[in-house]
């Protein structure tokens, strides 16, 4: 898959996934996830970070939150210095994660490489999940 030009979040995002996760608490996680608006209003408990600086105000009171799932748009591969710490940080914070490529990402350069990151956690990819109905570059890994 090439690169994306423009941002990834299409218009009934958060209605399809409520659809399929509600009623789960939901963490959307990436520079997309500003896009998210109304969360409560389409029927989602959930939180939305643009990065690791409003992770970290989550767990600042000394208790981490717990999501169901965490929703990562990542960035491209020029962005990808702080993969790692966005990483630790998502998978003590939610035990499923839905990787979905953001704007400018090339899903065949970086989903590969966040994919066997993530098997270091203990997260695997779920590769017949029905979240490429959502993105068709979105992959779900679960512990």
């Amino acid at each position: 898959m090439q690169p994306r030009p423009f941002p990834t979040v299409r218009s009934d995002f958060v209605r399809l996934i409520a659809r399929k996760f509600a009623p789960a608490r939901l963490l959307f996680v990436g520079s997309e996830s500003n896009q998210l608006v109304d969360l409560e209003e389409d029927g989602i408990e959930g939180r939305s970070c643009s990065g690791i600086a409003e992770l970290d105000t989550l767990q600042q009171n000394g208790r981490s939150p717990h999501f169901d799932l965490a929703i990562w748009f990542y960035p491209p591969e020029i962005e990808s210095a702080n993969d790692l710490p966005l990483l630790d940080r998502l998978t003590k914070l939610a035990d499923n994660l839905i990787l979905i490529p953001g704007a400018g990402a090339n899903v065949a350069k970086r989903r590969p490489r966040l994919v066997m990151a993530l098997a270091n956690y203990g997260f695997f990819p779920i590769y017949d999940s029905d979240i490429v109905e959502v993105d068709p570059g979105a992959v779900r890994l679960d512990r």
